[in-house]
């Protein structure tokens, strides 16, 4: 069955006011991962495909952090991918995940009235259950210089039949927890409004301002949480966010330590 995209190219093109993100723009019925897409406009495209978005209706191979399987049934979430070429600067990766959980909450709370919240390092969450996720992936072009694709996926309209049974304490949609009717139309084009607002200059925001903005939408610290780091779990209570964008968390095992998203995931204890 051949299969036409619900998210019309035509329509975001034109409700996009951006300066670099989404200048050049693709809706797909069906990809194996809107990431990979982008990094095959890398390949034919090189400097031109700076600020490219993809979105598609659904992913035959979708992966989250750590290579999970990120699954939605077809033209039931927002699926998007940009990528941008940015010259290399310190802890340039850890500032562009900060940004796309910022840039993805914002944009979810401006299409429905629930007070949607990041949890480190880069989910968004209703009251600890998962609405999104997003997933960073970065390439060194040439000395100085890298590829970086920004892939972002926010349930909008599943139920609670639609998540497989060991998820549905733990996922939920903004459909299930909003009052307003969700439209991917304009949660699309207002992640894309929002990713061009911090990354449509060539340089990226210091890390303070970054750092600041995310703390003003993160679940508030005190939250008991289970890392994954080092093959290990590690159960313990969060204190703040560090200026690298670690995450100072309180282990029950004694002693205080920083945990960094390139090495550690964070799941909800039951």
């Amino acid at each position: 069955m051949i299969f036409e995209p619900t998210l019309k190219q035509e329509e975001l093109a034109g409700a996009l006011r951006t300066r670099r993100i989404g200048r050049t723009l693709r809706s797909l019925a069906e990809t194996p991962s809107t990431n990979d897409f982008c990094w095959q406009q890398l390949a034919a495209r090189g400097e031109k495909a700076d600020g490219f978005v993809v979105l598609a209706d659904y992913q035959t191979a979708g992966r989250g952090r750590f290579s999970r399987a990120w699954l939605a049934p077809r033209a039931s979430s927002v699926l998007l991918s940009v990528l941008i070429l940015q010259a290399e600067e310190p802890l340039l990766f850890e500032r562009m995940s900060l940004i796309a959980g910022i840039a993805g909450c914002v944009a979810a709370r401006q299409v429905s009235d629930a007070e949607i919240q990041l949890r480190w390092p880069n989910d968004l969450v209703y009251h600890r259950k998962k609405v999104g996720g997003v997933l960073v992936e970065s390439r060194q072009v040439s000395p100085g210089r890298i590829a970086a694709v920004i892939g972002t996926g926010i349930n909008c309209l599943q139920h609670l039949a639609h998540f497989p049974a060991e998820l549905r304490s733990r996922a939920t949609s903004l459909d299930m927890v909003s009052s307003n009717p969700i439209s991917r139309l304009n949660l699309a084009v207002g992640l894309v409004q929002q990713l061009d607002r911090w990354l449509g200059q060539p340089a990226l925001p210091d890390g303070p301002a970054v750092r600041a903005a995310w703390q003003e939408l993160m679940e508030p610290p005190g939250q008991r949480v289970c890392l994954i780091h080092g093959g290990q779990r590690l159960y313990g209570t969060t204190i703040e966010l560090d200026p690298t964008g670690g995450l100072l968390v309180q282990l029950e095992s004694g002693g205080r330590q920083i945990f960094h998203p390139s090495t550690t995931t964070m799941e909800v204890p039951d």
